[in-house]
């Protein structure tokens, strides 16, 4: 068999491969949808389609990494050959040096369209995945605003999804605000958020439920302070913490929300004002004769401060 037969039937067989895989790849691209040449339209197809495209992306990839090896050998052997390959006639056709031929040229452009390709299929992907997680949204929302609502968002947040679980708490009270138990469920809501990392949504949650149930403004005001703290807003929960003792409703209620001022004070102000609070703390409750254990824990801070301010 002659060396000219051999690469005519190299190329042919190249070209016919190069082919095959093109119309594929366009065969898939017109079951999602119209491209043009150089902007490509982006529509959602289903999951097997868009797996179906990505194949035979990754197909074509390896396919023309083949050709364009292949190429590369037959370009060496021809070259080492070149008085075989003097045919005027072959070096017409493009076979005499594959590297300057019109099928490098292809292999080329190709190589060059796979980006085009890519971003494609990962546009296509990302829209797939917006309208799916839309319809998610919205079944998961309906099945939130029924009666039993509560207890799928209550399964959530036992899964520890928990800033799901909680928007579903609110999405069950938007549709049912006088359920019996919507206190406690804004207390589960706004705890959930908390958890999820989102304390600026689990703070609204409280301050919508202290306008809601205004009856224990004085305890809220307290548990307010404690997560305003967290955010390490202390003067903001000084503020808070104070209102919330004047609304103490018994001796033993005021004398634990002094103490945990103290703490707030001792926090922000340091030693000298963090004892003469913790001093009131102790002499308060014990003229009160209640809460021992805000006198005791108060007593024994206080003790500890003035020793470390006396060098001991």
């Amino acid at each position: 068999m002659n060396s000219s037969f051999i690469k005519v039937s190299l190329g042919l067989l190249i070209a016919s491969v190069v082919a095959g895989n093109f119309v594929t790849i366009f065969l898939l691209l017109d079951r999602q949808g119209p491209t043009g040449d150089s902007n490509f339209e982006v529509v959602s197809g289903s999951d097997s389609q868009l797996n179906e495209f990505s194949q035979a992306l990754a197909d074509l990839r390896k396919e023309v990494q083949r050709l364009s090896s292949d190429l590369a050998t037959q370009s060496s052997l021809i070259s080492s050959n070149s008085e075989e390959s003097s045919d005027p006639s072959l070096s017409i056709a493009g076979i005499q040096n594959p590297n300057n031929s019109p099928l490098s040229e292809k292999l080329d452009n190709l190589a060059q369209r796979f980006d085009q390709f890519e971003s494609t299929l990962k546009s296509m992907k990302e829209l797939n995945d917006e309208v799916s997680l839309a319809k998610l949204r919205e079944t998961r929302n309906q099945q939130f605003r029924t009666e039993s609502g509560f207890t799928y968002a209550d399964e959530l947040i036992a899964e520890k999804k928990f800033a799901v679980g909680a928007n579903g708490i609110m999405e069950f009270l938007d549709e049912f605000p006088d359920h019996p138990d919507a206190r406690d469920l804004m207390g589960k809501a706004r705890q959930a958020y908390f958890s999820a990392g989102y304390s600026e949504k689990a703070i609204w949650v409280h301050e919508e439920m202290m306008k809601k149930f205004p009856k224990q403004r004085g305890r809220d005001l307290y548990n307010l302070a404690m997560m305003v703290r967290r955010q390490k807003k202390l003067d903001k929960a000084i503020e808070l913490m104070n209102e919330s003792v004047e609304l103490s409703a018994t001796p033993t209620e005021r004398a634990n929300r002094m103490f945990y001022r103290a703490y707030l004070i001792h926090t922000r102000d340091g030693d000298n004002p963090g004892l003469q609070a913790y001093r009131e703390v102790e002499e308060y409750a014990r003229n009160q004769g209640t809460s021992k254990n805000a006198r005791d824990e108060a007593q024994k801070r206080a003790n500890e401060i003035e020793k470390r301010l006396n060098g001991e």
